[in-house]
């Protein structure tokens, strides 16, 4: 087109508001020289803002697509500047004036000057999903075609000028143009229409050779449809299937109408098709997506639901709600809350507390529900789905009959609470004989001063009681701890001073069993705000179990020192090993690593009683293992305190 055209002609050549108001189809040209840009009527169509009080400026369009979909269009619009395409056509969205996203379809043609420089651009801009309307701008289209037609003497140069413009946007829009003379039989098809049907352009057409093509199964439904045309004067809009010569299928969208002589005989047939089997591939895969998701709701028992947080109402229930809750579906689509009215009156007011900020954030919480077969517990699970600027438009949650659980948990409750008695009450039974019989052993110690023969039976004794002694001391002690009634006297001490104290305790097991002793103890303060008799308990413990579980002639390692504002005490022994299935839960009351009779003994509670001791300092103790054979590892480590001077004198 050469650019030299006068400004008459431009002005006869752009988009009409008068002309073109009724199309529902956005018709622009932008002036790349001047930057402005002339839009029709359509406009109001598509995105509901007048033409008049849209500006000129093209940035005013690109502050309404969607940010996904920017880099897309700008993409293909640089691409055909640059001359690497003479037209784009693009498919992305756009902010309606009522604030919601519409799937527009854009094609626009690159016009040039003689020297090739781009001047101006042409295009179409349609909301492709709506068939309607695109129905009625086609028989606006003709029906304009027509009356320009009927004016074409007086008019000759401007429809000239508008009959270019016209060829040029359906070619950029890839629309498919028939001409069927009704009495003649002839069809005229352009050369876009030929292509969608995998035709040379040459190919000459018939009406028959059209219904030849169309898939077997629509043949019927189009032939139907065009005789309506004919004979009722029905508009004729049809989706079908074609079958091209390369056996290929595609979906068409064929809309048109009849021109009627003054009889109301059908004399002319004119059209417009387009290939939609994009579309029509899209919409097959939703569906299918939909019809997966409703099958995996409705499998389940459990509740699925979503929320949208813009209308604030319910989209979806899933058949499960009925179940649980007691209520049909159908009542929460009307009334978003109603599902609060068979909350247990106990948990109404928390709930409502915690769903009072719905949907700003995720939530997970457990309440009852009242039913006629009794009290249901639920457990109610959301995340909150956003937009590309952040802001809440769904949610999407889960609500899990429970009951089954909450009922185990309770038995396992009931079970711990009377395990804890028993044990209470067993050390509370078992600490009365201990006492006449250390007075027993003391007196038969006495004895065995004169009686050299009773003093292997004296010391046997006197360990046998000191072991029973401990165990009582350790159930004593656990027993208090699962009451809540151990007492900690914590005051500024040195962790030194308890790996000092521990090994005195421990000593004489490890010397007993042959082992070799390793102590390193850092000379830097290690100062921390605990009991020293209950953290010489713990650490004592640690060092009999090493000692328990080490064979003749292994050794014992000790080390302690100041590591990231803790103080790391670590035990480790060349013994047996933490088998690897019983590491989750070597600190776990009456787990014990291994049963051989080496390592027979005991009731498995000292290592509980470890982990329990640590906890109420604030500390953690964890235990790792380096193979079977090769020894285990305890780390204890309690957060270190600002030391003090009485701190540094337990040192």
């Amino acid at each position: 087109m050469d650019d030299s055209t006068s400004s008459d002609e431009r002005s006869a050549a752009r988009p009409d508001p008068g002309r073109d108001g009724a199309i529902d189809a956005l018709v622009y040209e932008w002036d790349l020289a001047t930057g402005q840009v002339l839009r029709s009527r359509g406009l109001a169509a598509v995105i509901g803002i007048d033409s008049a009080a849209a500006p000129a400026d093209p940035a005013w369009w690109f502050d309404r697509i969607h940010p996904d979909d920017l880099a897309r269009l700008s993409a293909a619009r640089q691409a055909a500047l640059a001359g690497q395409a003479t037209d784009y056509r693009v498919e992305y969205r756009v902010r309606h004036a009522d604030g919601r996203w519409i799937n527009l379809l854009d094609v626009a043609l690159i016009v040039r000057d003689d020297s090739g420089r781009a001047v101006r651009e042409i295009g179409v801009t349609a909301d492709v999903s709506v068939l309607d309307r695109t129905r009625g701008a086609l028989r606006h289209a003709m029906a304009e075609t027509r009356r320009r037609s009927d004016e074409a003497d007086a008019q000759a140069a401007a429809l000239h000028t508008s009959g270019e413009r016209l060829r040029l946007a359906t070619r950029a829009a890839q629309l498919c143009l028939w001409d069927y003379s009704v009495l003649d039989d002839e069809l005229d098809w352009t050369e876009e229409c030929k292509a969608l049907f995998g035709l040379a352009p040459d190919v000459h057409v018939t009406q028959a050779g059209f219904l030849a093509a169309v898939h077997p199964a629509d043949r019927e439904r189009v032939d139907r449809a065009i005789h309506l045309a004919f004979h009722e004067y029905a508009a004729f809009a049809v989706e079908f299937r074609i079958v091209r010569p390369d056996r290929e299928v595609r979906w068409v969208a064929g809309v048109g109408d009849c021109l009627y002589d003054p009889l109301g005989r059908a004399e002319r047939f004119l059209g417009v098709m387009i290939d939609v089997s994009d579309r029509k591939r899209a919409e097959a895969a939703l569906r299918e997506s939909e019809e997966r998701f409703r099958q995996l709701a409705e499998s389940i028992d459990d509740v699925f639901w979503i929320y949208d947080a813009c209308a604030g109402r319910q989209t979806y229930v899933s058949p499960g709600y009925a179940r649980l809750f007691n209520q049909d579906p159908q009542e929460l689509y009307g009334d978003p809350d109603a599902w609060l009215r068979n909350v247990h009156p106990g948990d109404r007011a928390r709930v409502e507390r915690a769903y009072a900020d719905l949907p700003q954030r995720e939530f997970d919480y457990e309440y009852r529900i009242d039913t006629p077969g009794g009290v249901r517990w639920a457990r109610d699970r959301g995340v909150v789905i956003r937009d590309t600027a952040g802001q809440p438009v769904r949610m999407v949650g889960l609500s899990e009959d429970i009951t089954e659980r909450k009922r185990a948990e309770d038995v396992l409750r009931e079970a711990d609470r009377r395990k804890n008695e028993f044990l209470a009450l067993l050390a509370h039974e078992l600490r009365g004989p201990l006492a006449p019989l250390g007075n027993a052993v003391e007196l038969l110690r006495l004895a065995a001063e004169s009686r050299p023969d009773l003093r292997r039976i004296q010391g046997m004794l006197a360990r046998q009681v000191d072991h029973l002694s401990r165990l009582v001391d350790d159930l004593v002690d656990l027993a208090r701890i699962f009451h809540g009634a151990l007492a900690v006297r914590a005051e500024p001490l040195d962790m030194a001073t308890v790996v000092e104290r521990a090994l005195e305790l421990a000593r004489p097991t490890i010397d007993s069993r042959r082992l070799a002793l390793a102590v390193e103890v850092a000379p830097a303060p290690m100062p921390v705000h605990g009991d020293l008799v209950r953290l010489t308990q713990a650490l004592a413990n640690v060092l009999h179990n090493a000692a328990k579980y080490t064979p003749a002639g292994g050794r014992v390692t000790v080390a302690a020192a100041p590591q990231d504002r803790k103080a790391l005490v670590t035990v480790s022994d060349t013994g047996i090993g933490i088998p690897a299935a019983k590491l989750e839960q070597i600190f776990e009351p009456f787990v014990q690593a291994s049963a051989t009779p080496e390592a027979a003994g005991g009731l498995g509670l000292g290592l509980t009683l470890v982990r329990r001791l640590v906890q109420l300092h604030g500390g953690t103790v964890t235990a790792t293992r380096a193979g079977a054979g090769a020894g285990s590892r305890f780390v204890i480590e309690l957060p270190l305190a600002a030391p003090t001077p009485a701190a540094a004198s337990y040192r």
